[in-house]
């Protein structure tokens, strides 16, 4: 079962005792509570991603732009960006700058591939051990080990 909440479609797990619930827009949805938790989980860990992607990535994305002396609007017109949303998206970590900008935001901002290698996999790093304490603590509580 799927439901949209604007633009965003979230995937849900099929009811088991049903309810109803009420989003945002006035829509009645059916699902369950394990469905509700599954939501409320899901926001939750879309949340601390955007966070860490802030803190590792946007946070170093920002640094080095400010010390090559460029604004958003600047750096953003040198990528090719119509406006400087997509900088501020990437340094408040709402996303990350495609794989083929890369290249020359090293260029522009004059930092060393090893140093945004590094920062990039510092944060999957980071989400993949988020990921799996998640997950050990799933499977501890289901299997009750």
């Amino acid at each position: 079962m799927a439901a949209a909440f604007g633009n965003e479609v979230i995937y849900l797990q099929v009811p088991i005792q049903p309810l109803v619930c009420t989003c945002l827009f006035g829509q009645n949805l059916s699902c369950s509570r394990s469905s509700i938790n599954h939501m409320i989980v899901r926001g939750k860990n879309e949340a601390e991603e955007r966070l860490l992607r802030e803190k590792h990535v946007g946070e170093f994305l920002k640094s080095i732009r400010t010390k090559a002396g460029l604004t958003q609007q600047e750096l953003a017109k040198k990528l090719s960006y119509s406006t400087a949303q997509f900088i501020s998206n990437w340094e408040r970590g709402i996303s990350l700058p495609p794989t083929e900008v890369l290249p020359k935001i090293i260029q522009l901002c004059n930092t060393q591939p090893r140093k945004l290698a590094d920062v990039l996999f510092g944060f999957q790093e980071e989400l993949l051990k988020r990921q799996k304490k998640q997950l050990l603590g799933y499977l501890q509580k289901k299997s009750g080990r």
